[in-house]
């Protein structure tokens, strides 16, 4: 078995609406979901599609206004990085949008407004707009990680979709998994058979039993060196309850939900005027 790719990849930030300005406007990804964390319906979820669209990796946001600052480290995600054909446009508009960054083998490091660490770096294949390329895993356990990212099919070599996955070995402090800071990456799996086989591949890591997440099903464990893992499955995708031409426009709920809307509603904190 082996993973087609990365399913998304969720963070933590501190401002709804810097953040969907931050990645639709500045960046251009789009705002394909507005919904919440169906374990805290009272903060928000914001969803995030690549060039691919729906059909490929998602960035995903949890925003909790009071959440410490983050710091990169052992045990986390230390950047997510994107890919683009075109370097010098992106070093144009950071620049526009005065945005800092740096320039390390001609990719272009930088931070979201809530210090999350990114970049931008040139691929074969890929086009002008920004596409989910690849994270860079910090492990104080790198052998063992190793392994866990071997059961996935997660090798040295890009995975089918191109995107690849970065793995470090770092004696620093533990990072702070909080604002600006990755919360968890999610591999894709085909299908529930598959997501059933890596479950039991896992189990001495104790992953979780299967998780209804609307969109998709979700198992999650923590790898050896502390970084939450979930495998995801492609459907039912994000079509279910909006079709394309709507998407990101209102708040979505999970049936089970839709109960508490009016509570829901009155208790997230407002985007403002995104679009």
């Amino acid at each position: 078995m082996r993973t087609p790719g990365l399913h998304h990849v969720t963070a933590i930030c501190r401002n709804g609406r810097q953040n969907v300005l931050f990645y639709t406007k500045t960046l251009g990804l789009q705002l394909i979901k507005k919904t919440v964390n169906f374990d805290d319906p009272t903060t928000w979820h914001l969803y995030y599609a690549d060039a691919s669209g729906v059909k490929g990796t998602i960035l995903t946001f949890f925003v909790l206004p009071q959440a410490p600052q983050g710091r990169p480290g052992a045990r986390t995600v230390t950047r997510t990085w994107f890919s683009s054909s075109d370097i010098t446009h992106w070093k144009a508009v950071l620049t526009e949008k005065r945005v800092p960054f740096l320039i390390e083998e001609n990719n272009l490091l930088f931070q979201d407004a809530d210090g999350m660490p990114l970049g931008i770096m040139r691929t074969d294949n890929a086009k002008k707009e920004l596409t989910i390329h690849a994270v860079t895993l910090s492990s104080d356990k790198v052998g063992e990680s190793r392994a866990v990212l071997d059961t996935l099919g997660v090798q040295t070599t890009a995975l089918p979709s191109g995107q690849e996955v970065f793995l470090e070995e770092s004696d620093a402090k533990p990072g702070i998994v909080a604002n600006g800071m990755v919360h968890h990456i999610a591999f894709r799996a085909p299908d529930y058979e598959d997501q059933e086989k890596w479950r039991s591949a896992l189990k001495k890591h104790y992953p979780t039993p299967v998780v209804n997440r609307n969109y998709f099903r979700s198992v999650y464990f923590r790898e050896p060196s502390g970084i939450l893992f979930e495998i995801a499955t492609n459907g039912p995708g994000f079509l279910i309850d909006e079709d394309e031409e709507h998407l990101g426009q209102t708040l979505q709920l999970p049936p089970w939900l839709e109960p508490q809307r009016e509570a829901i509603k009155k208790a997230l904190p407002p985007l403002g005027d995104t679009q």
